[in-house]
């Protein structure tokens, strides 16, 4: 192979691999102190706790295009909605109250996270429990082994109230 054709490849495939990395979400557990209990889950979806003062600025300045949120109408998701959409990002909302959601909300929860156009996606609630626990039955019904599933559902911040449920669900 001739050697500029080679360098030319070489040189291509670097400026992609950093436009793909441009657009995932930042690594680690911390991004912001307004970000509560940050994790990046997935090279394009995060997840967390609750979004203090300033939190949507500092999702924009990374690249996330949507959040997800799984709070109830009760928590201020309407005020949430107005704010993500002012700051040009893309507002969905599932609640999740006390207990797992039905077969219609893991539908539209599968949509929204396999939907390219929403990644770089935040995926939170008030303290990533509800999140943690969604993502775990979501990896369940994906096929993932329950267990693997579990940890994963816990490193988001699954409390073991919620871990109790998809044990009653699962018969584990």
């Amino acid at each position: 192979m001739n050697i500029r054709v080679l360098v030319t490849i070489l040189s291509a495939s670097l400026i992609a691999l950093n436009a793909l990395a441009a657009e995932q979400v930042p690594f680690g557990d911390a991004v912001s102190a307004e970000i509560k209990n940050y994790h990046r889950h997935r090279p394009m979806i995060a997840t967390s706790g609750s979004l203090g003062p300033g939190a949507l600025d500092e999702l924009k300045k990374y690249g996330f295009r949507t959040v997800l949120d799984l709070r109830t109408e009760a928590e201020g998701v309407k005020e949430e909605a107005k704010a993500v959409e002012h700051a040009g990002l893309v507002y969905h909302n599932i609640p999740v109250g006390r207990q797992l959601p039905d077969d219609s909300a893991f539908d539209r929860f599968k949509e929204i996270v396999e939907d390219p156009d929403n990644l770089p996606l935040l995926i939170h609630c008030g303290s990533a429990n509800r999140v943690g626990q969604v993502w775990a039955e979501y990896q369940i019904r994906r096929g993932m082994d329950y267990d693997t599933a579990v940890i994963e559902g816990r490193t988001i911040g699954m409390s073991s109230g919620r871990e109790k449920q998809l044990v009653k669900k699962h018969g584990k």
